[in-house]
């Protein structure tokens, strides 16, 4: 009996070491497996890889360039073993030519961040008004409690911000040092030159199997894995830089139809997916119209200094990402907001960078709108339609940022698109409703 007890504890222990040590070899594999899968796929249409993966896949084309897919992924799905947010495959020629990896970024984090939010409770403290716009008359022990529920809440939104910077460096230092463990069973790292000009710093990287491994962080802004075959590393650390030529033919970009409408149809989609990155997405998509390719949403929005879970002061993304984009020949400039100034720039294929308050009533209207004119079969009882719509109350809330990117002059209609992905790509507002919600209007051109 003690015998086959004996051998039932050695069989038992056996497994044991066995499964702490099985784990080892798998995970000294799996950048090597990575590397063998990818060494095929660098001679494959990318379409073709596309479809091995149950993803949403989204493409972009920048002008003059080669398709790029993305996707988000759903939770559950890793690479190298670590939750992965979003793939993006560059291509030449249709075939495969970089793979980025993106697995953290403090964008995506704006879910955790909702229930710390209190900067909105201010506003049922500030005080009350009369009717002719006067403040209403308090007592000291009444003003005394006001400016005690304004320090309160003045602590809580303190409070919420350390959090949100605790819960940064969390999963930050979390996912970089789970992708650089399983990196490094490929060897040490060597340290090479990555991006141009203003966005030119050092990376780590590893080799193997003729593909380079490019692990590109930003301390508590993202962490992603660029994979390129061994041959093009010097092309896409180098950051290639675009110089839009004063000839670049936009007129060619213009979609007119018998309705009316004038549409620029080839500004590239964007996605920002949950991040509140409307703005660094926005201006990504203009940049990839002109041809430029080398800054991204996330550089954007680390230049920008998005906030955590989305926001960007507009102010801040002109003069930072204005000092990058100079170098492409290109600057940020004021637009008037009048019908006809919309109509000139968008004759000469130029969109516009729209700032508004897209409040509920005004997506609303749009979806009523972009779903009506589907069905139009006459100009003139169309016009009378949405003249005919009340206008909207201009309320200080949800500030978003998209392009303009179309007009109609019979109806006074403005095409918008939003950085939503391709549902999203042209929708329609009277200009009445712009003018409404709108705040400010800017360009992107040479």
């Amino acid at each position: 009996m003690r015998f086959g007890k004996l051998i039932l504890f050695l069989f038992a222990c056996f497994f044991a070491c066995g499964s702490l040590f099985a784990g080892e070899p798998e995970k000294a594999g799996k950048a090597a497996a990575l590397a063998g899968k990818l060494q095929s796929w660098w001679k494959m249409p990318a379409e073709d890889i596309c479809r091995k993966w149950r993803l949403r896949w989204e493409t972009s084309l920048a002008n003059g360039g080669s398709p790029t897919y993305s996707a988000y992924c759903l939770p559950g799905q890793k690479i190298l073993g670590v939750q992965v947010a979003q793939i993006k495959f560059d291509t030449e020629k249709g075939v495969l030519a970089c793979a980025e990896f993106m697995f953290f970024n403090k964008g995506d984090l704006g879910i955790y961040f909702r229930d710390l939010e209190s900067k909105h409770e201010r506003e049922r403290f500030t005080e009350p008004q009369d009717d002719d716009g006067r403040r209403s008359r308090k007592t000291s022990k009444e003003r005394r409690k006001a400016r005690q529920e304004q320090a309160r809440l003045e602590e809580r939104e303190k409070e919420s911000q350390r959090q949100k910077e605790i819960k940064i460096r969390e999963e930050w230092k979390n996912c970089e040092e789970q992708l650089r463990g399983v990196l490094s069973q490929l060897g040490e790292p060597k340290r090479i030159p990555w991006g141009g000009g203003k966005l030119r710093h050092r990376a780590d990287s590893w080799t193997a199997s003729g593909t380079v491994f490019v692990l590109d962080v930003k301390e508590n802004e993202y962490v992603r894995l660029i994979a390129v075959p061994e041959e093009k590393l010097e092309k896409f650390s180098a950051g290639t830089m675009t110089r839009v030529k004063s000839n670049f033919s936009r007129m060619k970009k213009l979609r007119k139809t018998a309705f009316g409408d004038v549409v620029i149809d080839t500004i590239p989609m964007v996605n920002q997916g949950a991040k509140g990155y409307c703005a660094p997405a926005t201006v990504e998509r203009v940049l990839l119209y002109y041809g430029v390719e080398n800054i991204d949403m996330h550089e954007i929005s680390r230049l920008a200094e998005t906030g955590a879970g989305g926001g960007t002061a507009v102010r801040v993304l002109i003069e930072k990402v204005g000092e990058v984009v100079r170098r492409n020949n290109l600057k940020f400039d004021d637009a008037e907001m009048s019908f006809s100034s919309i109509k000139r720039r968008i004759d000469r294929g130029t969109p516009l960078l729209w700032c508004l308050f897209a409040i509920p009533e005004y997506q609303e209207r749009a979806r009523v709108i972009t779903e009506g004119r589907k069905n139009i079969k006459s100009i003139g009882e169309w016009r009378k339609k949405i003249d005919a719509m009340p206008p909207i109350k201009r309320l200080s809330t949800n500030a978003h940022m998209c392009l303009i990117i179309g007009y109609n002059a019979k109806t006074r209609e403005v095409c918008v698109s939003d950085s939503w992905g391709e549902f999203a790509r042209e929708r329609w507002v009277r200009f009445d409703d712009v003018l409404a919600v709108g705040y400010a209007l800017n360009v992107l051109e040479r």
